[in-house]
């Protein structure tokens, strides 16, 4: 029984990982489908009819542009699926999305050649081949992209760091990676040559007989798993097959199209009855959810009726704007699953009911207002004006739903508890958050494993025991969800980017703000006459120099950089170090007028693992300007990183600027050598 739950844990933690990887799609369809949306209503006759300036040259050359480009995007998925997988399953590592594209090239061209599948062959075929890149090919659509992404990210894994007989080192390691996943994926074309044509019948079956579109049995089951998979953060694995797979059309040019959204769009270019858009219901969401949040609110306690609203404007305006659910669905999700499950059934109707109002509406992400006009109103779709109106029906209905099983139940949804608790953002500054999320995190020693999806961040911990899960909850954080060994924290649309943030905390790219005694305000408070020393002797260069945007664009404040000639690193002010980064890399010091310098050695350094570094001083060290905090093998620095150049930031004086007073070569202790001055603003 132990060893089924391992099993278990360990499939659910994979799974977990799949949805973060298929990230980068996901931002790419939306892109490719407005584009194509957009170039097939600006050549439309009914609109250039009602706006005849559509109809000029110049317009229709820019629609005709639009258009091709959004057939680009979305006509080679699979290509997309195998770069942006392979990326995301391998430490989003670049060597690894160059071999999904190479694995995948490999893998259409081997099953062409080998399958003896020519240019007649896809003519004569009814989906079972096609041409991708103007390769003749089997017709795997998505599955194969994602196929080699798996195939390339086990690669990574198993290659990444292997060696190979001195002649030959050159290509070992990573590069390794690239030359074995040409010889795995014409091996798996093989295999695919074998197993793909029972596999695309079982396809067929699956979504014509059980998940049958153009069934209210088989809308219905569509909706209710993907929303029943919402909380898990698993739907991305259930709806792109039916978006960008299922189902075929045959163009009036002879080209045969898949998925419900390509065949949507190439039924409007024809100018033909559309039968795509059959996942209309998706535009339903927004009005349960609106009518879901509203109910929560009014039965909120009297007192705290205000604040609960409040929980929920943000998360209204986000499903309305982007389709977007988890910011009003995780604040009662765990605490009464029941009525999130009757939430889920009533956006699971919708799909059968805009059915039977005809209402053919594709969508290329959640079906939230962007999708709407684009596919709907812009393209007079058939039905679209029915989704205000239903929209509406839902609302009031899903209301008055949820208030009575509220009141019947008993259930303590948000704002029924005697206390509720407050989200305090609106002190919180922004480049405070990921530093205080990181501390409710356990801090960086505590976390094993960090990413994030479109709403939710993704942790592993060293020990669970110390995650502060209620102050997360003050943070911001929507809902927190265990799921095998992987702790899921619900953020909302910002998740993405404070993954971003707290990992490079943890990297060390970063140096967070420590405490408001050492703030712009602070500093400029105290006195300003405290000498500075070259630190490292070197050609002193302005900081836009730096070839990383993180310190040239001063994102972390203002500074100066050194290209060194020496490898001695020394203070160059009084005062003591703050941190010392695990990975030797970067020094912190606090000086005594209250300036935090950071000491960035080198660009892409943290990779090194603190090989080249012989770190002289150790955190909450009392240091004197001149002395030596650090050795540095600059010669293997050279040989292994970006560049050598150091770069010196003051991370509290981002109201400043630093101005050089010479450039050039600098000696090391070497004195008055920049000023600062006060930003203006205009």
């Amino acid at each position: 029984m132990e060893k089924v739950q391992r099993i278990k844990t360990k499939l659910l933690d994979s799974l977990q990982k799949f949805g973060p990887a298929m990230l980068p799609v996901i931002a790419m369809i939306p892109i490719g489908g407005l584009l194509l949306g957009l170039g097939v209503m600006m050549q439309n006759t009914t609109f250039i009819e009602t706006l005849p300036i559509l109809g000029s040259d110049g317009i229709q050359m820019i629609a005709g542009l639009f258009q091709v480009i959004g057939n680009l995007i979305i006509g080679n998925l699979p290509i997309i699926f195998a770069c942006a997988i392979s990326f995301g399953l391998s430490n989003q590592d670049g060597i690894a999305g160059l071999s999904g594209m190479i694995g995948y090239l490999t893998f259409i061209t081997a099953l062409g050649f080998l399958g003896k599948i020519d240019a007649a062959a896809v003519a004569k075929s009814s989906g079972a081949y096609t041409t991708i890149l103007g390769i003749p090919t089997l017709q795997t659509g998505v599955f194969g992209g994602m196929a080699i992404g798996l195939l390339v990210a086990f690669l990574y894994k198993k290659f990444k760091d292997s060696t190979l007989p001195k002649a030959f080192s050159f290509f070992q390691g990573k590069r390794f990676v690239a030359i074995i996943t040409v010889l795995a994926s014409i091996l798996l074309a093989v295999v695919f040559l074998v197993i793909w044509p029972p596999i695309q019948n079982g396809i067929e079956f699956f979504s014509t007989k059980v998940v049958d579109p153009n069934t209210s049995f088989g809308l219905f089951t569509y909706g209710i798993v993907n929303y029943l998979l919402v909380p898990f953060g698993l739907q991305h694995l259930w709806y792109p097959p039916f978006l960008f797979q299922f189902g075929s059309y045959t163009t009036a040019a002879g080209e045969v199209v898949h998925g419900d959204l390509a065949m949507f769009i190439a039924q409007l270019a024809d100018g033909v009855p559309v039968t795509a858009g059959v996942y209309s219901g998706v535009f339903i969401t927004v009005g349960v959810c609106i009518g879901t949040a509203l109910a929560i609110a009014k039965e909120a306690r009297p007192e705290n009726r205000k604040k609960t609203l409040g929980l929920y404007i943000a998360g209204m305006i986000t499903v309305f704007c982007t389709g977007i659910t988890e910011p009003i669905e995780f604040t009662f999700l765990f605490s009464c699953f029941p009525l999130y499950l009757v939430h889920c059934i009533m956006k699971a109707i919708a799909f059968p009911v805009m059915s039977f109002l005809n209402v053919h509406i594709a969508s290329s992400f959640c079906g939230g207002l962007m999708d709407y006009l684009v596919y709907g109103v812009f393209q007079q779709a058939p039905g679209w004006l029915w989704v205000i109106p239903v929209n509406i029906g839902f609302a009031v209905l899903d209301y008055y739903l949820i208030r009575f099983l509220i009141r019947k139940f008993n259930f303590q949804t948000p704002g029924r508890e005697k206390q509720i608790l407050e989200q305090d953002n609106s002190i919180i500054l922004e480049d405070q958050l990921p530093v205080l999320v990181l501390t409710a995190l356990g801090g960086k020693e505590n976390i094993s494993s960090l990413d994030a999806c479109a709403t939710r961040l993704r942790v592993k911990f060293v020990d669970k025991q110390k995650f502060e899960q209620k102050q997360v909850t003050l943070l911001g954080a929507s809902g927190v969800m265990e799921l095998g060994n992987t702790t899921q924290i619900i953020f909302g649309t910002r998740a993405l980017s404070l993954k971003e943030q707290i990992q490079a905390i943890i990297e060390g790219k970063v140096m967070p703000k420590l405490s408001d005694s050492t703030t712009d305000e602070a500093v400029q408070s105290k006195e300003q006459s405290e000498e500075f020393v070259v630190p490292i002797e070197g050609e002193l260069l302005p900081l836009s120099q730096v070839p990383d945007k993180v310190f040239s664009e001063e994102m972390m404040g203002p500074g100066f950089a050194i290209d060194p000639v020496s490898g001695e690193v020394v203070s160059p002010v009084d005062g003591k170090i703050l941190e010392v980064f695990p990975t030797k890399h970067a020094i912190s010091i606090l000086s005594e007028k209250g300036k935090e310098i950071l000491i960035h050695i080198g660009i892409e350094t943290v990779g090194l693992k603190g090989i080249p570094f012989d770190i002289l001083i150790k955190k909450d060290q009392e240091i004197k300007k001149g002395q030596s905090l650090a050795m540095v093998d600059l010669d293997y620095i050279k040989k292994h990183a970006a560049s050598a150049i150091c770069s010196v930031v003051f991370t509290n004086a981002t109201n400043q600027k630093v101005v050089l007073k010479k450039v050039g070569q600098a000696k090391l202790g070497e004195k008055d050598f920049f000023s600062f001055q006060e930003k203006i603003s205009y």
